[in-house]
């Protein structure tokens, strides 16, 4: 038996949709496990949402991440795979990725990088990864896709 666990069954969804901005820039947003869909949080197939975000024309992607983190060993392995997403992700969408994580509490590292990465798949403002942290980029260089 199947026995499905995880986000998908606490909030609900709406079709995926991009926004265009100020009339000239296509942007996107997820929120926390929209992105990465970590297997023990997402019980379906990944759905891959930064990518079809970029087939929409998305050159900007708005993440908000509330992840939970405990300290253990396994936190650590959280943080690598979301880090290895994030970079993986902008780069096969050749978007930027704009990221936030939670800080709190801010006695142990949050359980996402945050800051911002390049359609490279390279980060280019990046915060501290304990406590409370600010950071401001300008991003200059948004070629259409091609």
């Amino acid at each position: 038996m199947n026995s499905s666990e995880g986000e998908i069954n606490h909030y609900e969804s709406t079709p995926l949709r991009t926004f265009f901005w100020e009339g000239k820039l296509t942007i996107g947003g997820l929120i926390c496990n929209d992105l990465w869909a970590n297997p023990g949080c997402t019980p379906m197939p990944d759905s891959h949402l930064t990518q079809q975000l970029s087939d929409m024309n998305a050159r900007i992607i708005f993440h908000a991440v509330n992840g939970g983190r405990n300290g253990s060993d396994w936190s650590k392995v959280a943080w690598q795979y979301h880090e290895s997403n994030l970079r993986m992700r902008a780069h096969a969408g050749r978007l930027w990725i704009v990221i936030v994580d939670n800080a709190a509490p801010t006695d142990m590292p949050c359980s996402s990088p945050s800051g911002v990465i390049n359609p490279e798949g390279q980060w280019v403002s990046r915060t501290v990864a304990l406590g409370e942290d600010f950071f401001v980029y300008e991003i200059d260089d948004l070629q259409p896709h091609s």
